[in-house]
């Protein structure tokens, strides 16, 4: 895992589903996220069916990888 990474340094590949942090959004400030789209205001990020705005997100970091499970 390569921890937290600044949305100013890069931003994740769209539509894939990384850990988001969201400080000054109420609620979770941990959260499981996609970048949405670009627009003018900036880069919209989607969680829980919602948009957020490119400045709730501050940072991100890859999902890690599901457990091995023995069937």
């Amino acid at each position: 895992m390569e921890g937290w990474i600044s949305v100013k340094d890069r931003l994740p590949e769209y539509k894939k589903e990384v850990i988001i942090h969201t400080p000054t959004y109420s609620g979770k400030p941990v959260r499981i996220g996609s970048l949405d789209c670009t627009d003018n205001n900036g880069h919209n990020w989607k969680s829980d069916g919602y948009l957020l705005s490119s400045n709730s997100v501050t940072h991100w970091q890859p999902l890690p990888k599901p457990p091995k499970v023995a069937i």
